[in-house]
């Protein structure tokens, strides 16, 4: 199986030379790559699949639209 840049990467660790201006991980030697926190949820109160597709996600409580400069302009 071939390994990935990513999997290289973590592999050589704080050992990375620092010849790495062409590289996506420039500057993050020592650091993880993303972390993430996902909350278990509960199938309760669950939208109608055709309102799930058009919110993106079946749960109420992980509806949070991105409003941008609408929220601006009506002072959110």
């Amino acid at each position: 199986m071939e390994r990935t840049e990513t999997q290289m990467y973590m592999e050589r660790g704080s050992n990375m030379s620092q010849n790495t201006v062409n590289s996506p991980f420039e500057g993050c030697v020592g650091y993880p790559i993303g972390m993430a926190y996902v909350p278990v949820q509960k199938w309760q109160n669950i939208y109608k699949a055709e309102a799930a597709l058009m919110k993106g996600t079946v749960f109420p409580e992980l509806y949070l639209p991105f409003l941008g400069k609408e929220a601006l302009m009506n002072g959110r």
